[in-house]
């Protein structure tokens, strides 16, 4: 082979790695993009799912508390009647 196709040669294979290097970084480029989407996705999920629960948190809290006054409620209401009975 002559120099001259030798050099031809090497001048398309060097434009072939560059291109396919190109396509690598844009393909690179591409996945860091959508990595970064599902990363930001991710991250307010995660926030409505730690506000839903301080909520459901907070609604348990005051059923509970509910239901305790009313339990104290129903064992004065039941104290009264027995000793209204006994009367």
């Amino acid at each position: 082979m002559s120099k001259l196709k030798l050099k031809g040669k090497i001048k398309s294979l060097s434009r072939n790695v560059l291109y396919l290097i190109n396509i690598d970084d844009e393909e690179l480029k591409k996945k860091e993009d959508h990595l970064t989407i599902l990363k930001q996705q991710h991250e307010r999920i995660q926030d409505i799912y730690l506000n839903k629960m301080k909520k459901l948190e907070e609604e348990l809290r005051t059923t509970n508390d509910k239901l305790k006054t009313t339990e104290d409620k129903t064992k004065v209401e039941i104290s009264s009647l027995k000793s209204q009975i006994k009367m």
